[in-house]
């Protein structure tokens, strides 16, 4: 993926030292106000800088902003990678969840040896 049209991002602010100074939910998050984490999530994908279509978020472990960033990706067509914290590796691994094929106008989801189209 070309670097300028990708945004590296972390998904919660304060919950784990990231390497982005850019955070999908800054402040304290209610988890079960599933409407208001929705629309936060929906209100970042939707301002996103013009010319970005894919999304490189450090996951924090919040499961319901993690829902709530895929559910605002694949609404607006945006592609989404999760990083997540390898603890013996010391890195972190990427995860493909959300990639936009524009030729044909839809999703193509891979999962290891699963691909749905």
């Amino acid at each position: 993926m070309n670097k300028e049209r990708s945004k590296a991002v972390g998904l919660c602010e304060g919950r784990h030292n990231m390497p982005v100074d850019d955070f999908i939910f800054v402040g304290k998050i209610d988890p079960i106000n599933l409407n208001n984490i929705k629309k936060q999530a929906k209100d970042y994908v939707k301002n996103l800088p013009e010319g970005i279509d894919e999304i490189r978020v450090y996951v924090t472990g919040l499961t319901v902003a993690m829902l709530a960033l895929v559910w605002a990706c694949h609404e607006e067509k945006i592609n989404l990678i999760a990083y997540h914290w390898d603890r013996e590796g010391k890195k972190y691994i990427p995860q493909t969840v959300l990639n936009f094929n524009k030729e044909k106008g839809r999703f193509k989801v891979k999962n290891e040896n699963i691909e749905l189209i």
